[in-house]
């Protein structure tokens, strides 16, 4: 595994991607503590966090289905039902179980399961 650079954006990852890191087994080790802890959740739920991609909705997008991959608490998903009620449906998906129990108690759809392996042919 190598840490590449995107030339494009600038971001750094993985290639390629470690199977326990796409498994979740990663995530599922970190657990409660590391996901539900108050800082956290306070980063990934405050609305101040995400706003300049919620503008970019607001601008370019009237409405529909929105798929956050790679979710984690559900923050995003929950700050743009909270700003555009009833103009999305909004789901995420990750393999953290920890996290998604957390999305889910927030009232955000998730998909269990990694993002690529996910068959979307019969999902509305």
């Amino acid at each position: 595994m190598r840490l590449v650079r995107c030339r494009r954006c600038s971001m750094i990852y993985a290639d390629p991607v470690a199977p326990e890191l796409a498994s979740g087994k990663f995530y599922d080790r970190l657990g409660l503590p590391f996901y539900l802890s108050a800082d956290k959740l306070a980063g990934d739920f405050a609305p101040v966090r995400f706003e300049r991609e919620l503008r970019w909705f607001q601008d370019y997008c009237r409405g529909g289905a929105v798929l956050d991959v790679g979710c984690s608490t559900g923050g995003f998903l929950f700050q743009l039902k909270a700003r555009f009620p009833g103009d999305f449906t909004v789901t995420g998906t990750d393999v953290a179980g920890a996290a998604l129990d957390y999305a889910e108690s927030r009232g955000i759809e998730v998909i269990r399961e990694p993002f690529l392996d996910f068959d979307f042919r019969n999902r509305r």
